[in-house]
């Protein structure tokens, strides 16, 4: 089982949501937004850091880019979880979503 090889997959999304960097308000947003979505998902990546997954999400000026590492025989369950978590935070309810923004603001 530990024998496995490592799989790694890189998906970048491309947007003008974050003004391609033009705005500084628009790649503040990005940034606040990467935060909530890193806090908002904390819990789960350590339980998959400790099986030896890894996730990453990186805001650029042009592009959202996600990063899964881990081995073979769980990656695809692990991002279609992660991916999950990226979606289900729009069910979050509004005064817990407002504490977390107002964390990653600070």
């Amino acid at each position: 089982m530990f024998q496995h090889p490592t799989g790694i997959v890189q998906m970048k999304i491309f947007t003008s949501d974050n003004g391609f960097g033009y705005f500084p308000e628009t790649q503040v947003f990005a940034q606040i937004w990467q935060r909530i979505q890193t806090e908002y998902q904390h819990e789960y990546m350590y339980t998959a850091s400790k099986a030896g997954l890894q996730f990453g999400i990186d805001v650029n000026n042009d592009d959202i880019s996600f990063f899964w590492k881990g081995y073979n025989c769980t990656i695809l369950e692990y991002i279609e979880q992660t991916i999950q978590n990226l979606v289900g935070l729009k069910h979050i309810p509004p005064n817990e979503l407002k504490d977390m923004f107002n964390m990653a603001k600070e």
